[in-house]
C-alpha cells in the first residue's frame, strides 16, 4: 500500500506497506505489485496538491520487506524567529536562510495515526550533499539555492527516506519583527554605505558595494530629468524600485552576507498608533525624527545626524542636446539634489506638513486593498505609485516656504497650500515655463521663476493652459480674473524648500530603503493567487496607465535648447505618440547581474524574475498575509 501524509499542505513521507512473501505464488504477485507501485510513483512525482505544493518524494530501499507505513512531520527554520508563514504561499516544502544558522527537527512520527517514539530511531539528514546525524540538527549553507534534500530514519534493520524541496533564500521581514541584533546589523551596515566612498568600499568589500552618493545619482537620473519621470507616474514604479532595493540589499551583503533588506509595513501603523508619527520607525537609533523641530527642518541628531548631502561638483558637466534634458543632478546650491529644490542645508530635510497643511493621510488597509483589487497590472502599478507609497514620501519629506507670498496674494490661492504646489510647479518646470538657477551665492535668493519674457509673450492664462496646470484646477481657475491667475503663477513658479523624501533625491534619506517592500508584497500576493485560484480576475499583460493629471502625461524634448540660458521652449508631446522611456515592456533597466550571470533585464524580464515562485530570485518575504486588516472587510485571502 501507499501512505502519504499531508502536513500543512506538504507530503512529508511516503512508503510501501507490508507485502507477505511466503511462497512462490506470492512472489509473482509481489513483482506485479512493485510494478504498480513504480508506475504510481512516476505519476506522484508530478502531482500538485493542497496549496499547489509540489511532491518530489521517492522511497528508499528498505533492508526488510516487512516495513510498516510511517509518516514524518518536520520543521526547518531560523531559530531566532518563528516558523515562516510564507511557506503556505510558495511551492517549496521548507525554507532555510543563507549565511544563517538554521534548525531542522523531526516533530513527530506516526504509524497508522499512532505516535512513535522519535528517540527509538536514528536519523541522517542530507542537505547540500552534507550528512547530519540526529533527530534535531543545526546547519548553515552559504549560498542561495533550491535543492532536493532528504532525511533517512533507521531502526534496527528497517529504514525509510523522505525527500523534500528546500529553498535557501534570504528572508525579508517587517523591520519591527527583526531581532535587536539583526536590526542593528542592518542599520549599522546601511550607515557604512552612507559614510564610505565608492572607491574605498569597493576596495574593501568588493564590486557589489555602492555608496549613498550612488543612491542619489541613480534616482536623480531616473526621476529628475526634465523630459519626463522615467521611474514614477505609471508603469515604471515597481521594477525600478524593486531592482534598486535589491541592488542595495546586495551592497549590504557585500559588508555582511547574512543581511536581508527589511520592509516597513507602513499601512499597519494606522492600526498600531493613534498618530503615525509615534511609530518606533522614527526613533533616533532607527531612522530618526520624522519632523525635526529646528528652523531648517534638518535631521541633525540621532544615528543619521552626521549624514550630509553630497556636493554636486562631479556632476555639473552635461549636454542638453545629447540627453534632451536639463542637468538632473545639481541644484543651485551645488548639492546633489533635485535641480529645483534649493534647500540651503546639506542635512537631510524632513517636515510632516506641506506648507503648513497636513491633508494627506498615511495609507491604511482600505488604501492597500484598493490597489490589490485592481483588475489589471497597469492600474495596479498606477495605484501603488500614487495611492500607497507616494503619500509616505510626502508625509516624511514635506515642504515649507518662509516667504509671505500666501498672505501677499488673494485668499483665493489658499488651495495651493498643499501637495499640488509641488506637482503643479513640476508641470511648469518640465514644460519650460519656469526656470531654476544653476548657481546661487549663499546670500542670494535662490528660487525658480517664470521669465518676464514669457509673462509678456504668453500671459498668465496661456501659460497655465499650455503647461497642463489649467486642466488640474479648471473649475477654480476659470472663475479667476487675470490678476488672480498671475498670483497662482507667482506661487507655483517655485516650490520653496522640499524635504528630500518628497523629491527625486528621496533615495538619500535612509528611510527610503525599507519603504518599497509593501508594494512588492501586494502585487506578489496577487500573482500567487493567480497561480492557485482560477477565480482570480487580473490581466497581467504589461501596460501603462496614469489617471493623475497633476503629473506630465507626455514627453518634453529639450534637445533644441542650447543652454540653460536659452529661453526657447521645449517641444512637448501630450498626444500619447511618444512614451516616457522606462515605462515600456521592452525598456532595459539600469540594473544587471543580480544572479552573477551578467544578465540584463527589460521591464518584462524583471517582472518575470521577481515572481514569488521564481527559484532564482534570491529572496522571499516572511509572509504575504495582511492579517492586521479585517478580513471580512478586506478579503486579501
Amino acid at each position: 500500500m501507499i501512505n502519504m501524509n499531508v502536513d500543512n499542505g506538504r507530503y512529508d513521507t511516503f512508503e510501501t506497506g507490508d507485502i507477505e512473501n511466503n511462497n512462490s505464488n506470492n512472489k509473482s504477485k509481489y513483482l506485479y505489485f512493485l510494478l504498480f507501485i513504480s508506475l504510481l510513483l512516476i505519476v506522484t512525482l508530478s502531482v500538485k496538491v493542497n496549496s499547489n505544493k509540489l511532491i518530489n518524494l521517492t522511497p528508499s530501499k528498505s533492508s526488510n520487506s516487512n516495513s510498516k507505513p510511517t509518516t514524518l512531520s518536520l520543521s526547518i527554520y531560523n531559530p531566532d524567529y518563528d516558523t515562516l508563514d510564507v511557506i503556505d504561499y510558495v511551492p517549496w516544502d521548507y525554507i532555510a536562510e543563507p549565511y544563517k544558522t538554521n534548525y531542522a527537527t523531526v516533530d513527530s512520527m506516526l504509524f497508522n495515526d499512532e505516535a512513535l517514539n522519535v528517540n527509538d530511531y536514528s536519523f541522517v539528514w542530507t542537505i547540500d550533499d552534507v550528512n547530519y546525524e540526529g533527530s534535531s540538527i543545526y546547519f548553515q549553507i552559504n549560498k542561495v539555492d533550491v535543492q532536493t534534500a532528504s532525511i533517512t530514519a533507521t531502526k534496527d534493520d528497517y529504514s525509510f527516506t523522505t525527500y523534500f524541496k528546500l529553498a535557501i533564500k534570504y528572508v525579508r521581514r517587517e523591520i519591527r519583527s527583526l531581532t535587536d541584533e539583526d536590526r542593528e546589523n542592518f542599520l549599522n551596515s546601511l550607515n557604512i554605505l552612507y559614510t564610505t566612498s565608492k572607491s574605498d568600499g569597493v576596495a574593501k568589500y568588493g564590486l557589489k558595494f555602492i555608496s549613498a552618493e550612488d543612491f542619489s545619482y541613480k534616482h536623480l537620473n531616473g526621476a529628475a530629468r526634465v523630459d519626463c519621470d522615467h521611474w514614477h507616474d505609471g508603469a515604471g514604479i515597481l521594477n525600478h524600485h524593486v531592482a534598486y532595493t535589491l541592488e542595495v540589499e546586495q551592497a549590504l551583503q557585500s559588508i555582511d552576507p547574512s543581511i536581508s533588506m527589511p520592509y516597513w509595513e507602513y499601512a499597519m501603523d494606522s492600526t498600531l498608533y493613534d498618530d503615525w508619527q509615534d511609530s518606533v520607525i522614527f526613533n533616533d537609533d532607527w531612522f530618526g525624527d520624522n519632523s525635526p523641530g529646528n528652523d531648517l527642518h534638518e535631521l541633525n541628531t540621532g544615528r543619521w545626524g552626521d549624514v550630509l548631502v553630497p556636493l554636486g561638483d562631479s556632476y555639473k558637466e552635461w549636454s542638453i542636446a545629447e540627453t534632451s534634458s536639463l542637468n538632473p543632478f545639481v541644484n543651485g546650491r551645488g548639492h546633489l539634489r533635485s535641480p529645483w529644490n534649493n534647500n540651503p542645508s546639506r542635512y537631510i530635510g524632513r517636515y510632516n506638513s506641506t506648507y503648513g497643511a497636513a491633508e494627506i493621510d498615511m495609507p491604511s488597509c482600505s488604501i492597500i486593498y484598493e490597489c490589490y483589487s485592481s483588475v489589471d497590472l497597469g492600474k495596479m502599478l498606477n495605484c501603488l505609485n500614487g495611492v500607497t507609497h507616494g503619500p509616505v514620501h510626502v508625509k516624511i519629506g514635506g515642504a515649507w516656504d518662509d516667504s509671505d507670498q500666501y498672505t501677499e496674494f488673494d485668499d483665493a490661492v489658499e488651495f495651493l497650500k498643499s501637495v499640488d504646489r509641488v506637482l503643479l510647479f513640476k508641470l511648469l518646470w518640465r514644460t519650460g515655463y519656469t526656470r531654476c538657477p544653476t548657481a546661487c551665492d549663499d546670500v542670494d535668493e535662490c528660487t525658480c521663476s517664470i521669465p518676464q519674457q514669457y509673462l509678456v509673450s504668453y500671459g498668465a492664462k496661456e501659460i497655465l493652459v499650455n503647461s497642463g496646470v489649467w486642466d488640474v484646477h479648471s473649475t477654480i481657475l476659470k472663475k479667476f480674473i487675470d490678476s488672480q491667475l498671475l498670483s497662482v503663477l507667482k506661487i507655483i513658479q517655485d516650490p520653496g524648500v522640499v524635504g528630500d523624501m518628497f523629491t527625486s533625491a528621496a533615495s538619500f534619506d535612509p528611510i527610503f530603503w525599507p519603504l518599497h517592500g509593501q508594494i512588492e508584497r501586494i502585487i506578489g500576493l496577487k500573482r500567487i493567487k493567480l497561480m492557485t485560484d482560477n477565480d482570480i480576475l487580473f490581466e497581467e499583460g504589461w501596460s501603462f496607465y496614469n489617471d493623475d493629471n497633476r503629473v506630465l502625461n507626455g514627453v518634453c524634448d529639450w534637445s533644441g535648447i542650447s543652454s540653460v540660458d536659452d529661453l526657447t521652449l521645449p517641444n512637448c508631446d501630450f498626444s500619447g505618440a511618444q512614451s516616457c522611456w522606462g515605462h515600456n515592456a521592452d525598456d532595459v533597466l539600469e540594473w544587471s547581474n543580480f544572479i552573477n550571470n551578467n544578465e540584463i533585464y527589460s521591464n518584462k524580464d524583471f517582472y518575470d524574475f521577481i515572481h514569488p515562485w521564481n527559484e532564482k530570485l534570491p529572496y522571499v518575504y516572511d509572509t504575504y498575509s495582511f492579517s492586521y486588516c479585517d478580513s471580512s472587510t478586506y478579503p486579501f485571502e
